[in-house]
Protein backbone atom coordinates (compact mmCIF):
# COMPACT_ATOMS: atom_id res chain seq x y z
CA UNK A 1 0.00 0.00 0.00
CA UNK A 2 3.16 2.07 0.93
CA UNK A 3 4.54 1.88 -2.85
CA UNK A 4 1.22 2.45 -4.44
CA UNK A 5 0.64 5.49 -2.16
CA UNK A 6 4.36 6.86 -3.56
CA UNK A 7 3.41 5.96 -7.15
CA UNK A 8 0.09 8.07 -6.89
CA UNK A 9 2.06 11.17 -6.13
CA UNK A 10 2.69 13.49 -8.77
CA UNK A 11 6.05 14.44 -10.43
CA UNK A 12 7.51 16.70 -12.61
CA UNK A 13 9.27 16.61 -16.67
CA UNK A 14 9.99 20.07 -17.87
CA UNK A 15 7.56 21.37 -16.42
CA UNK A 16 4.43 19.32 -16.77
CA UNK A 17 3.19 17.48 -14.09
CA UNK A 18 2.64 13.47 -14.32
CA UNK A 19 0.01 11.71 -13.09
CA UNK A 20 0.16 8.05 -12.79
CA UNK A 21 -0.93 4.96 -10.94
CA UNK A 22 -0.37 1.00 -10.70
CA UNK A 23 -1.91 -2.07 -9.21
CA UNK A 24 -0.52 -5.21 -7.25
CA UNK A 25 -1.19 -8.67 -7.19
CA UNK A 26 1.03 -10.24 -4.23
CA UNK A 27 0.96 -14.16 -4.39
CA UNK A 28 2.69 -15.06 -0.69
CA UNK A 29 5.39 -18.13 0.17
CA UNK A 30 4.72 -21.08 0.90
CA UNK A 31 1.21 -20.68 1.37
CA UNK A 32 0.47 -20.06 -2.37
CA UNK A 33 3.13 -21.72 -3.84
CA UNK A 34 6.60 -22.94 -2.70
CA UNK A 35 8.34 -22.55 -6.09
CA UNK A 36 9.23 -19.96 -7.89
CA UNK A 37 7.11 -19.92 -11.34
CA UNK A 38 4.40 -21.13 -9.45
CA UNK A 39 4.30 -18.02 -7.23
CA UNK A 40 5.04 -15.35 -10.07
CA UNK A 41 2.11 -16.82 -11.65
CA UNK A 42 0.04 -16.91 -8.79
CA UNK A 43 1.05 -13.02 -8.12
CA UNK A 44 0.21 -12.43 -12.35
CA UNK A 45 -3.53 -13.80 -11.62
CA UNK A 46 -4.15 -11.38 -8.27
CA UNK A 47 -2.40 -8.53 -10.91
CA UNK A 48 -4.66 -9.54 -13.54
CA UNK A 49 -7.82 -9.37 -11.31
CA UNK A 50 -7.11 -5.96 -9.92
CA UNK A 51 -6.63 -4.36 -12.82
CA UNK A 52 -9.50 -5.84 -14.02
CA UNK A 53 -11.85 -5.00 -11.17
CA UNK A 54 -9.53 -3.31 -8.19
CA UNK A 55 -7.63 -1.00 -10.48
CA UNK A 56 -5.01 0.98 -8.18
CA UNK A 57 -5.31 -1.40 -5.65
CA UNK A 58 -3.87 -4.04 -4.11
CA UNK A 59 -5.16 -7.75 -4.53
CA UNK A 60 -4.22 -10.79 -2.80
CA UNK A 61 -3.76 -13.86 -4.76
CA UNK A 62 -7.66 -16.40 -3.96
CA UNK A 63 -7.64 -19.84 -5.09
CA UNK A 64 -10.93 -18.61 -6.12
CA UNK A 65 -9.08 -16.72 -9.22
CA UNK A 66 -7.61 -19.70 -10.72
CA UNK A 67 -11.21 -21.59 -10.30
CA UNK A 68 -12.59 -18.61 -12.23
CA UNK A 69 -10.52 -18.22 -14.75
CA UNK A 70 -10.88 -21.81 -15.70
CA UNK A 71 -14.16 -21.22 -16.31
CA UNK A 72 -13.82 -18.15 -18.18
CA UNK A 73 -11.33 -20.01 -20.58
CA UNK A 74 -14.11 -23.16 -20.89
CA UNK A 75 -16.88 -20.72 -21.51
CA UNK A 76 -15.15 -18.83 -24.06
CA UNK A 77 -14.09 -22.04 -26.28
CA UNK A 78 -17.81 -23.59 -26.01
CA UNK A 79 -18.83 -19.94 -27.41
CA UNK A 80 -16.53 -19.88 -30.12
CA UNK A 81 -16.89 -23.89 -30.89
CA UNK A 82 -20.77 -22.93 -30.95
CA UNK A 83 -19.92 -20.34 -33.74
CA UNK A 84 -18.05 -22.23 -35.88
CA UNK A 85 -20.56 -24.82 -36.10
CA UNK A 86 -24.01 -22.20 -36.11
CA UNK A 87 -25.03 -23.59 -32.73
CA UNK A 88 -27.68 -21.09 -32.10
CA UNK A 89 -31.44 -21.25 -32.65
CA UNK A 90 -34.08 -18.93 -31.75
CA UNK A 91 -36.93 -19.66 -29.36
CA UNK A 92 -39.90 -17.05 -29.22
CA UNK A 93 -42.07 -16.19 -26.84
CA UNK A 94 -45.79 -14.84 -27.84
CA UNK A 95 -46.90 -11.30 -26.48
CA UNK A 96 -50.18 -11.97 -25.80
CA UNK A 97 -53.23 -9.38 -25.79
CA UNK A 98 -55.20 -10.91 -22.66
CA UNK A 99 -58.33 -8.33 -23.94
CA UNK A 100 -58.06 -9.17 -27.46
CA UNK A 101 -57.74 -12.71 -26.89
CA UNK A 102 -54.80 -13.34 -29.21
CA UNK A 103 -51.01 -13.47 -29.71
CA UNK A 104 -49.98 -9.59 -30.29
CA UNK A 105 -46.61 -10.34 -31.43
CA UNK A 106 -43.64 -12.61 -30.94
CA UNK A 107 -40.51 -12.43 -29.17
CA UNK A 108 -36.76 -13.46 -30.62
CA UNK A 109 -34.96 -15.16 -28.35
CA UNK A 110 -31.42 -16.85 -27.98
CA UNK A 111 -30.75 -20.65 -27.78
CA UNK A 112 -27.59 -22.53 -27.61
CA UNK A 113 -27.11 -26.27 -28.34
CA UNK A 114 -24.51 -27.57 -25.84
CA UNK A 115 -22.65 -29.96 -26.67
CA UNK A 116 -25.12 -33.03 -25.72
CA UNK A 117 -28.16 -31.30 -28.40
CA UNK A 118 -29.90 -29.50 -25.39
CA UNK A 119 -31.04 -25.84 -26.19
CA UNK A 120 -30.08 -23.91 -22.90
CA UNK A 121 -30.43 -19.88 -22.31
CA UNK A 122 -26.95 -18.13 -22.81
CA UNK A 123 -27.56 -16.30 -19.91
CA UNK A 124 -24.94 -14.60 -17.99
CA UNK A 125 -22.33 -15.49 -20.77
CA UNK A 126 -23.77 -13.15 -22.71
CA UNK A 127 -22.27 -10.03 -21.07
CA UNK A 128 -19.05 -12.34 -21.49
CA UNK A 129 -19.88 -12.91 -25.44
CA UNK A 130 -20.11 -8.66 -25.19
CA UNK A 131 -16.45 -8.27 -23.23
CA UNK A 132 -14.91 -11.54 -25.97
CA UNK A 133 -16.07 -9.39 -28.83
CA UNK A 134 -18.58 -12.20 -29.87
CA UNK A 135 -21.73 -10.97 -29.70
CA UNK A 136 -22.28 -9.48 -32.64
CA UNK A 137 -21.31 -13.12 -34.84
CA UNK A 138 -23.83 -14.70 -32.22
CA UNK A 139 -26.86 -12.00 -33.40
CA UNK A 140 -26.10 -12.63 -37.01
CA UNK A 141 -26.35 -16.42 -36.26
CA UNK A 142 -29.45 -15.36 -34.46
CA UNK A 143 -30.99 -12.93 -37.04
CA UNK A 144 -30.23 -15.54 -40.18
CA UNK A 145 -31.94 -18.43 -37.87
CA UNK A 146 -35.01 -16.37 -37.66
CA UNK A 147 -35.23 -15.20 -41.06
CA UNK A 148 -34.84 -18.33 -42.40
CA UNK A 149 -37.91 -19.46 -39.94
CA UNK A 150 -40.36 -17.36 -41.01
CA UNK A 151 -42.21 -19.50 -42.82
CA UNK A 152 -42.64 -21.89 -40.30
CA UNK A 153 -43.67 -18.94 -38.29
CA UNK A 154 -46.18 -17.86 -39.95
CA UNK A 155 -47.93 -21.39 -40.40
CA UNK A 156 -47.45 -21.75 -36.99
CA UNK A 157 -48.82 -18.16 -35.31
CA UNK A 158 -50.17 -16.87 -38.55
CA UNK A 159 -48.69 -14.62 -40.88
CA UNK A 160 -47.34 -10.47 -40.41
CA UNK A 161 -46.78 -10.78 -36.34
CA UNK A 162 -44.03 -8.32 -35.28
CA UNK A 163 -41.03 -10.08 -34.40
CA UNK A 164 -38.75 -8.76 -31.26
CA UNK A 165 -35.22 -8.40 -31.68
CA UNK A 166 -32.74 -7.68 -28.91
CA UNK A 167 -29.77 -5.97 -29.44
CA UNK A 168 -27.06 -5.35 -27.04
CA UNK A 169 -26.05 -1.80 -25.64
CA UNK A 170 -22.81 -2.69 -27.07
CA UNK A 171 -24.24 -3.60 -30.51
CA UNK A 172 -26.25 -0.48 -30.87
CA UNK A 173 -23.61 2.06 -30.32
CA UNK A 174 -21.87 0.41 -33.10
CA UNK A 175 -22.72 1.89 -36.37
CA UNK A 176 -20.93 -0.51 -38.58
CA UNK A 177 -23.28 -3.38 -36.90
CA UNK A 178 -26.45 -1.20 -37.36
CA UNK A 179 -25.73 -0.51 -41.29
CA UNK A 180 -25.44 -4.13 -41.59
CA UNK A 181 -28.37 -5.22 -39.77
CA UNK A 182 -30.60 -2.61 -41.50
CA UNK A 183 -29.04 -3.63 -44.89
CA UNK A 184 -29.62 -6.99 -44.25
CA UNK A 185 -33.96 -6.38 -43.07
CA UNK A 186 -33.97 -4.09 -45.82
CA UNK A 187 -32.41 -6.67 -48.73
CA UNK A 188 -35.07 -9.44 -47.32
CA UNK A 189 -37.83 -6.72 -47.10
CA UNK A 190 -38.91 -7.89 -43.64
CA UNK A 191 -38.10 -4.08 -41.72
CA UNK A 192 -41.64 -3.42 -40.61
CA UNK A 193 -41.63 -6.88 -39.16
CA UNK A 194 -38.93 -6.51 -36.59
CA UNK A 195 -38.71 -4.50 -33.55
CA UNK A 196 -35.42 -3.95 -32.38
CA UNK A 197 -35.67 -4.06 -28.21
CA UNK A 198 -32.53 -2.23 -26.65
CA UNK A 199 -31.72 -2.23 -22.83
CA UNK A 200 -31.68 0.77 -20.71
CA UNK A 201 -28.03 0.44 -20.37
CA UNK A 202 -27.77 1.62 -24.06
CA UNK A 203 -29.97 4.66 -23.62
CA UNK A 204 -28.06 5.22 -20.58
CA UNK A 205 -24.67 4.62 -22.67
CA UNK A 206 -25.78 7.01 -25.10
CA UNK A 207 -26.74 9.64 -22.57
CA UNK A 208 -23.31 9.58 -20.93
CA UNK A 209 -21.95 10.94 -24.45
Amino acid sequence: ERLLARLRDPFYVDGVEILRSASAGVGVYPAHDAAAAGLIAKAEAALSQAKRRYRGQVRLYDPAIAQRAHEHARLEQSLRLAIRDQAFACALQPKVDFRAGKIAGLEVLMRWRDENGEARSPGDSIAFAVNLGLMNEMTQLLFEETLASLDAIDATFGPGLRLGFNIAAQQAGDIRFMRAFADRLAARGQARRFMIELTEEALLRARQF
